[in-house]
């Protein structure tokens, strides 16, 4: 999936990312949200960093609501 940030920190910064247990951040078998940089986001930083989805599966955005992340698509949102 490519998500894109719209803080004013990062704004405008598209990147790849993806569900996994196979990070540290994961714990009890919970998957978290990896970006390709590796740097793994909780469902609260989703939000504090206002990420978009720019393109997802719909089973990858199952995934993601079953993971407790509710991220916004952008108005350019793909399949």
């Amino acid at each position: 999936m490519k998500l894109r940030s719209f803080s004013p920190l990062p704004s405008g910064i598209e990147v790849e990312g993806r569900l996994t247990t196979d990070h540290p951040m994961s714990s009890y078998g919970q998957k978290v949200l990896v970006l390709e940089t590796g740097e793994a986001l909780g469902t609260g930083d989703v939000s504090l960093a206002y990420y978009r989805i720019v393109r997802a599966t719909a089973n990858e955005i199952a995934e993601l609501l079953e993971a407790g992340y509710r991220i916004p698509m952008t108005e350019k949102f793909k399949r």
